[in-house]
């Protein structure tokens, strides 16, 4: 499985009509503590066979932003993991975006390449690490619940 990460303006001017990227994992601001809050969701192309929108806030603050911001829940890195798998699953490879494709989707797309060995097409250091710890705990205890029982009824 192949994933790439871009900001908001790539992810809506590329169409991946002939690309190799079929699925798509779109973060918008969630309190409109963004640097763009008039654009909160990307418009995305309709030729991305699945879409998982989430929408949760990077912990930095930014100028002109709103005191308050929401960070990424544990159920939410959970939809993550599990949408991600799935489309590698179906042989689909992904696209994560995010504002400026530099700290939220780069996290998700750190955790994801490292935990799985899926090659990321664009890799960078810099990330949000606390959505790349929760993501990474998504991940093992997801595992977790694929593991068979042992040691039978008495553990």
């Amino acid at each position: 499985m192949k994933i790439t990460t871009m900001g908001i303006d790539a992810v809506e001017a590329h169409q991946f009509d002939r690309g190799p990227f079929q699925s798509c994992i779109s973060i918008a601001f969630a309190s409109g503590a963004g640097w763009d809050n008039d654009r909160p969701q990307a418009l995305l192309s309709p030729l991305f066979r699945e879409v998982l929108r989430v929408a949760f806030d990077d912990c930095a603050q930014y100028p002109g932003a709103k005191n308050s911001t929401v960070e990424l829940t544990p159920g939410q890195a959970m939809t993550i993991v599990v949408f991600a798998l799935a489309q590698h699953a179906a042989g689909r490879n992904l696209v994560i975006h995010c504002g400026a494709g530099m700290s939220r989707s780069v996290a998700i797309a750190a955790a994801l390449a490292s935990l799985f060995v899926w090659e990321w097409t664009n890799p960078r250091d810099v990330h949000n690490q606390t959505v790349y710890n929760l993501i990474s705990e998504a991940a093992y205890l997801y595992g977790r619940t694929l593991d068979p029982p042992r040691g039978g009824a008495n553990g």
